[in-house]
């Protein structure tokens, strides 16, 4: 039975979390909207007639919906305008928009003032409950008996003139008392046609208490993401361009203002976000949507270097720009499910943006990659849990949510950049040093090109010169202080050098090589072609192999021919000889001395796409031929 080793062992192990991730990410909404309807089933009161009996009803942790039939009174503010027994021009069933509601023949349009009024029986004697409403784009004051409890925004009955701002809580909460009581709510309305979002009974102490723990909580959650911003900040700053943390950057930001302008924050005074109004909130709530499904994408470009398509990124494109122009389009006129649907587009463009990183990702086993995927359907999820919650469409409180989801999500983010910097600072030390081997390599490859013994029998030859023909041995001194150069400027050279200056360090080698083995040695140069690149010494080479192991291994000597022409696409070069021969096969044997030789052949591969083939056989001599291509030979 084959054993699991530990790096499969731990990318079986990434997989099954990040299964587990993504499926709780896709149950999420689903879990939290049965959770919530459970919550409603559980013997909640409800609004009957516009009248709400709390008789039976003591549980001190609940928040009851006050959803149902409403008195509603068109027109009208019944407690500032102090209107007293007037008919109710109609029964409105909340939540729900007064919108294209028909009235004495005519439609409602979507901007005005209007009031609602309920009734609260048997309010429990060991209870006190308050009225709130949660943050909407409707300005309202709520009543309880006549007395002012709570207000959101400016009302005015011109309804150019209303602002929208976060709930401000009076001095002196107005209770509900064990007694019958009255509650009036009084809205103005520029576009959303009224109470939207269903208001909401809660206990005293925890309608106090609740919100400002988790509007605390929330704001560690704003705090951690600035940290964080600024982490990354300082990277950019003191790492250079090989550490991009610029989009960490730009996703942290996102969060953080889409964190913020958190329902729950808002209401907190500390942060001073009371008395926004709701329009900007709204819009950069919506502007966040739009540029997450671009950053999503290129933070997964950078740090695991996954490209999407043209098209992909065309349809990205294009729909993070639709979206950002409707996003301000409606702006002037927003409606109040304008963000639930920026959200869900959001969302569904994010895991089109998710969905192939998750696949690739899964393929190459990229743990990181992996994690990234599912962590972002769990955010995703939250940013539709969120958005429904703030429509009213959740009793439950999950404004946490969100935020948990978010510090999570910039957490883990950090820990992959760090892992993968401290990776890219690994490798970076493994490349210096194998950079330091290379030219170290290069030194002796280099120095090994000058052989002891060819130094040595060259500098005897001169020295047998000097007596006898001190001019030649002057010029072949020249030669070979010529060669001395051109292998040594080689070690610090890595461009291409034209074939001319090859071939002169080929014919100050030969001609060094002729003084030696005088007519043993004869030279044919069938040239046709040198306009064209090479590697620096990987002609030169081949030509002293065919000298060291061809010619000189027959007493009787031989003949070297260099060839070039072109033909087609393609520049030929030749290296032909009439020498001892050898069996080619030794050529890719680790234990054969032809590691040299084997080092040209990948050079010339590697850096110009060239094709060497040999052509040889014991006692039948050596042809070498090197096909360049054109389109590299001529670069």
């Amino acid at each position: 039975m084959p054993q699991v080793g530990d790096s499969e062992r731990a990318s079986l192990l990434c997989k099954a979390i990040v299964c587990l991730l993504v499926m709780a990410g896709l149950l999420l909404p689903l879990v939290i909207f049965t959770w919530d309807m459970a919550f409603r089933d559980s013997g909640l009161p409800r609004v009957k007639n516009a009248t709400i009996d709390l008789a039976d009803f003591n549980n001190r942790d609940a928040v009851v919906p006050l959803d149902g039939v409403w008195e509603f009174y068109w027109d009208t503010w019944l407690v500032t305008d102090d209107v007293q027994d007037v008919q109710s021009d109609a029964e409105l069933e909340l939540p729900h928009s007064w919108e294209n509601m028909v009235i004495d023949g005519e439609k409602l349009p979507a901007g005005g003032i209007a009031s609602y009024r309920l009734t609260v029986t048997n309010c429990p004697s060991n209870l006190g409950y308050l009225v709130r409403v949660p943050d909407s784009q409707t300005a309202y004051r709520v009543f309880i008996d006549g007395k002012l409890a709570l207000t959101g925004g400016n009302l005015s009955r011109n309804v150019d003139e209303v602002e929208v701002r976060s709930e401000v809580i009076s001095k002196a909460i107005g209770e509900i008392q064990p007694t019958t009581s009255e509650v009036v709510i009084e809205v103005a309305s520029s576009h959303t046609g009224g109470l939207y979002i269903a208001p909401q009974l809660e206990e005293v102490r925890n309608a106090t208490l609740h919100p400002n723990i988790i509007a605390y909580l929330q704001s560690g959650v704003v705090v951690g993401l600035f940290v964080y911003i600024v982490v990354f900040s300082i990277i950019v700053a003191f790492r250079g361009s090989s550490f991009r943390a610029d989009y960490l950057i730009v996703l942290c930001i996102i969060l953080l203002v889409t964190v913020l302008t958190h329902t729950e924050l808002m209401r907190l005074k500390v942060v001073k976000i009371i008395g926004a109004h709701f329009e900007y909130v709204w819009i950069l709530q919506v502007l966040m949507f739009c540029m997450l499904p671009a950053c999503l994408y290129l933070c997964s470009r950078r740090l695991f270097e996954y490209r999407a398509s043209r098209l992909g990124i065309r349809i990205l494109v294009g729909a993070t720009a639709i979206m950002t122009i409707a996003a301000l389009v409606f702006s002037l006129s927003p409606r109040p499910w304008y963000s639930g649907a920026f959200a869900v587009i959001c969302v569904a463009l994010s895991l089109g943006v998710i969905a192939p990183i998750l696949v690739r990702a899964w393929q190459d086993n990229n743990d990181d990659a992996l994690l990234f995927s599912g962590t972002s359907v769990i955010l995703l999820s939250s940013l539709i849990v969120d958005a429904l919650y703030s429509a009213g469409l959740f009793v439950v409180n999950v404004s946490y949510l969100l935020g948990t989801c978010a510090i999570i999500y910039a957490t883990i983010m950090f820990a992959i950049f760090v892992k993968r910097m401290v990776a890219q600072e690994r490798q970076a030390f493994e490349l210096e040093h194998v950079r330091y081997q290379l030219k170290e390599a290069e030194v002796s490859l280099m120095l090994s090109q000058i052989r002891p013994h060819f130094l040595y029998n060259t500098l005897t030859a001169v020295m047998a010169l000097i007596p006898a023909n001190p001019q030649l041995a002057q010029q072949t001194l020249m030669k070979f202080s010529q060669y001395l150069r051109t292998n040594i400027d080689a070690i610090t050279n890595v461009r291409m050098i034209p074939f001319v200056q090859e071939l002169d360090h080929i014919k100050t080698y030969l001609d060094i090589e002729k003084l030696r083995f005088d007519d043993r040695l004869h030279v044919i140069y069938d040239v046709h072609e040198t306009e064209f690149l090479v590697p620096q010494l990987s002609i030169q080479p081949l030509v002293e192999n065919a000298v060291k192991h061809g010619v000189c291994k027959k007493l009787e000597g031989g003949f070297i021919v260099l060839r070039t022409w072109s033909q087609d696409e393609s520049i030929y070069v030749q290296v032909i000889d009439n020498g001892a021969g050898f069996d080619t096969s030794i050529l890719y044997s680790k234990d054969s001395n032809s590691a040299g030789i084997r080092n040209v052949i990948y050079r010339l591969e590697e850096e110009c796409n060239a094709t060497v083939r040999f052509k040889s056989a014991p006692g039948k001599g050596c042809t070498v031929t090197v096909e360049l291509p054109k389109e590299k030979a001529h670069e």
